[in-house]
């Protein structure tokens, strides 16, 4: 049963990208060095990530701007899910997170390239005996080892294909997330059923035993299947 949700801090976000933090300065220099950083974003001159403001026209001579995508809006609601159904929710250290941060359990470093620090995250939670679900939007990232890959295929983007579950955005994801307390009943009653139907095969099989043969067989799949429609 999965215990951990791991999430890709990329799937996390729009494609659109918006000035976040201003370092350094602060009052008046930091207001202009703001409308300076949006002015160089929107000329597309800044990519996302730290740029010092002396590389801005504009912005001032010391300290840094933070670049980053935008959040989608449903972010908070996937990791309010994640926590309600009992799952330790894992990412990476990212500063695109900012207050949304807050949520996790568990912000991993994120030291290189993200596909490398999502590799060495899984392995940690692994070496702790956890049971992860991966969700990420990264092809590169589909066939990671872990229990469920939840891969977020967007419309205009190669589908992540090696993933055990496509969705189409985070309501996918948030949907998958809801669904876990139902299957672990599912599983746990699939178990409950399973030995029954083992106990009652073996009894059948003894001799002068009342209710034995196919008509209480039958009817013990019946019941089974009402089991399975009633989760």
């Amino acid at each position: 049963t999965v215990d951990t949700v791991l999430i890709d801090p990329r799937v996390l976000y729009t494609d659109e990208l918006t000035v976040t933090q201003i370092n350094g300065l602060d009052g008046d220099f930091r207001a202009r060095a703001w409308e300076a950083a949006r002015a160089a974003l929107d000329d597309g001159l800044l990519t996302p990530g730290l740029h010092p403001l002396d590389e801005i026209p504009g912005a001032g001579g010391t300290g840094t701007a933070l670049v980053s995508p935008l959040r989608d809006p449903l972010a908070s609601a996937v990791v309010t899910e994640a926590r309600r159904v009992g799952a330790r929710i894992v990412s990476l250290d990212d500063p695109g997170l900012r207050s949304l941060g807050q949520g996790f359990d568990e912000l991993l470093h994120a030291a290189g390239p993200v596909d490398d620090a999502l590799r060495r995250a899984l392995a940690t939670l692994h070496d702790r005996g956890a049971t992860v679900a991966f969700v990420t939007g990264a092809t590169d990232m589909a066939t990671a080892d872990a229990e469920v890959v939840v891969g977020v295929w967007h419309r205009d983007a190669p589908p992540p294909w090696g993933a055990d579950i496509f969705v189409p955005d985070l309501g996918g994801v948030w949907r998958f997330l809801h669904a876990l307390p139902v299957a672990k009943t599912a599983a746990n009653k699939g178990v409950q059923l399973s030995v029954s139907g083992s106990v009652i095969g073996a009894i059948m099989l003894l001799p002068d035993v009342v209710g034995s043969g196919p008509a209480s067989v039958n009817l013990a799949a019946v019941g089974a299947l009402w089991t399975g429609f009633r989760l």
